[in-house]
């Protein structure tokens, strides 16, 4: 079964994690919907290198594209998970 995945709004109904998203190069772009497609795909069954639990149903969602600040190219954004 699909997960369905539901992008996060807040109460001036903005999208910062969609807008975060297109902000970004096409390449990085491309990266991120491909692991959010394994993700609805694989559900909690995800894991390294692209997901991982942090803490009950907290878990990070990781790609690697580009370089960051720190020079190691890590990228991760944190998400709830329900299910």
């Amino acid at each position: 079964m699909a997960w369905e995945i539901v992008a996060y709004q807040d109460e001036q109904a903005r999208q910062p994690v969609t807008d975060f998203i297109a902000s970004l190069p096409q390449k990085d772009q491309a990266r991120i919907y491909w692991i959010l497609d394994l993700l609805r795909e694989f559900g909690l069954d995800l894991r390294m290198p692209y997901a991982r639990p942090v803490h009950g149903k907290l878990w990070e969602l990781r790609t690697q594209s580009g370089r960051n600040n720190d020079g190691d190219g890590e990228k991760s954004v944190t998400l709830p998970a329900d299910g």
